[in-house]
Order: structure tokens, then sequence, then C-alpha cells
């Protein structure tokens, strides 16, 4: 299992647009800004997926996953291989991950791999006609990330 750097629009759609992805999050799009950088997840040369990383700050970054249906058994192996890139640089000090509140299983992975909730936005955002909870999970490296 590997992670690399993913900077082709082609496939960075065809992972956001896949079936499995839409319907987890529907208003996914490709985001391109020199803060925001891609790592394409493979096994065995395979694409399984991708992370969203933004800068956010200099000691920050924000994560999303879109792992497609065919990585999920492998998911806290590349969780744990960007939690690592992105603590790479020695001037990231926390990891963030928004996820909705009715994203149960994006939760559960988060945790799985080492994030505390840290806080809940409440009726942050209309999902599905409706106004949601979002909740903020924290990774920070010193404290509470042992690679």
């Amino acid at each position: 299992m590997e992670l690399k750097e993913l900077n082709d629009l082609t496939l960075l759609n065809e992972i956001i647009n896949d079936s499995y992805i839409q319907n987890l999050v529907p208003e996914a799009k490709v985001i391109t800004h020199p803060l925001v950088k891609y790592y394409g997840c493979y096994k065995d040369n395979e694409l399984m997926g991708c992370y969203l990383a933004i800068q956010y700050s200099k000691n920050e970054i924000e994560l999303h996953s879109y792992l497609l249906k065919k990585a999920i058994v492998y998911s806290r192996i590349f969780g744990k291989l960007i939690i690592n890139e992105c603590f790479k640089n020695p001037n990231v000090t926390r990891l963030t991950a928004w996820i909705y509140e009715d994203l149960v299983k994006a939760q559960n992975y988060v945790k799985k791999i080492g994030f505390k909730l840290e806080g809940i936005k409440e009726n942050a955002i209309y999902r599905k006609n409706k106004l949601t909870n979002i909740h903020m999970y924290g990774l920070i490296k010193e404290i509470k990330w042992d690679s």
C-alpha cells in the first residue's frame, strides 16, 4: 500500500464522481488551489481512492477522505499513511476532519485512526434538504499520534 501525490484531474474527477462517493458526499468537487494537495491511495498499483489535504494554516492540515468502496477494507492502513505523510512536515502539529453528523461510519473511521471529537457545529449546513450538524475531529501530533 502506498500514497502518491495525485495531480491528474481526470483521475481525481473519476474518484470524486464515483457513485459510492457521490452517494455519501454529493457536493464533493475537485478543488484546484495552491494550498490543496491530493494523495492517491494505491494497492498493487491500483488506484483505490484519494485524500484531499488542505494546508489550512502553517501548522494545520484539513483532511477529507474519498476512498472508493473497494478500498474500505484497507482504510485504516491508508489512514495511517496519510497521517504520517502530513506529519512529515515539521511545522504541521494538527490534523482536522469535518464530518457531517449523518456519516456515522466516517466518524467511526477517524476515531479508529486516532482522531478525537473536538466539537460540534450545530445547524452548520443544509444537507439533503435539512439543517445538519458538522462534527469536528482533531489529531494532535505530539500528544496523540504514535506512528
